[in-house]
């Protein structure tokens, strides 16, 4: 989130202003927090994938047994 925060924040300055300038007023009136780099108000979801790929004839799969 390090390095893509800055990147992000940067491209959506970038675009419109008038879709950042609205972004930058939900965040403060939300108090928003900052991920992953402090000027990030847009972008405050991250996603970790942490299963290993698998190749496609493998018949490996994903076993989940939280819900048994």
């Amino acid at each position: 989130m390090q390095a893509s925060a800055p990147i992000a924040m940067k491209a959506l300055r970038e675009g419109p202003s008038e879709i950042f300038e609205n972004i930058c007023i939900n965040a403060d009136l939300i108090n928003t927090p900052a991920v992953g780099d402090e000027d990030n108000i847009a972008y405050t979801a991250t996603q970790l994938n942490i299963a290993p790929a698998q190749q496609c004839d493998s018949g490996d799969s994903l076993h989940i047994d939280v819900l048994q």
